[in-house]
């Protein structure tokens, strides 16, 4: 689990490094495939997301992306 957690916040830093909605939708797909032939559910992939939140609340920019890419991965999940 760990290295999942650790996996989830490589993976948020690619998408903070990222400006455009279909690469950030891209680098989610790939995280969500990449989690499910892991074994995690998606209301566990779902969590994993949530995990840098707590780390990235100081910063209301980084907030603001968080939310942006959970919309992304519900768009995702629900897909």
């Amino acid at each position: 689990m760990d290295t999942d957690k650790n996996y989830i916040l490589e993976v948020k830093s690619k998408l903070d490094d990222t400006s455009w909605n279909f690469e950030r939708k891209e680098i989610i797909q790939k995280a969500v495939a990449e989690l499910r032939r892991n074994g995690y559910s998606d209301a566990e992939i779902k969590k994993l997301f949530q995990i840098g939140m707590i780390k990235e609340q100081d910063n209301t920019q980084m907030v603001s992306n968080n939310a942006r890419y959970l919309e992304l991965l519900a768009e995702i999940l629900n897909s």
